[in-house]
């Protein structure tokens, strides 16, 4: 995994992870998108369960920030989401151009 690696060259999150402060939960999912309005895979009951008490979640990856989440709904939550548009068609329902 790659996170060790990342760790050990970010003080601050080896700090926050350590802590228990900054948490990395796995989807369930074996696809590469998180689809958070409750039709798509069913996500995993670790991460529901940590979710439930966030104070801001990360969506990170054109399919999961983008494609799948975009205009999704977190109640309760703030939310960021990260994501490089990689295809033509994608910027063209964002309204621009790769």
């Amino acid at each position: 995994t790659l996170l060790p690696d990342i760790f050990c060259e970010d003080g601050l999150l080896e700090e926050l992870v350590g802590s228990g402060r900054l948490r990395f939960v796995p989807s369930g999912s074996d696809l590469p998108v998180i689809d958070l309005s409750g039709s798509g895979n069913p996500l995993s009951e670790e991460l529901m369960e940590e979710a439930k008490d966030a104070d801001f979640v990360v969506l990170e990856g054109m399919g999961r920030s983008i494609e799948t989440n975009l205009d999704a709904h977190l109640i309760g939550v703030d939310s960021l989401r990260i994501g490089m548009v990689k295809h033509e068609e994608v910027a063209r329902c964002l309204g621009t151009t790769l």
